[in-house]
């Protein structure tokens, strides 16, 4: 790919095959970069979005 969207990319088992870890800048629109730069990729068929906080 031209591009490079996240930071890690771990393979996986159970239900997903990847996980990727994505840092988005504050103030991001997450689900616009999911639907324009990650499931626009081919072969992607669907995500799921998980976000951490920092708690202290």
């Amino acid at each position: 790919y031209e591009r490079e969207i996240c930071s890690e990319l771990y393979s996986t088992s159970g239900e997903f095959d990847l996980m990727a870890k994505i840092y988005m800048p504050e103030g991001s629109d997450v689900g616009h970069f999911i639907n324009n730069k990650v499931l626009d990729i081919d072969g992607i068929v669907r995500s799921l979005t998980t976000m951490t906080f920092k708690a202290f």
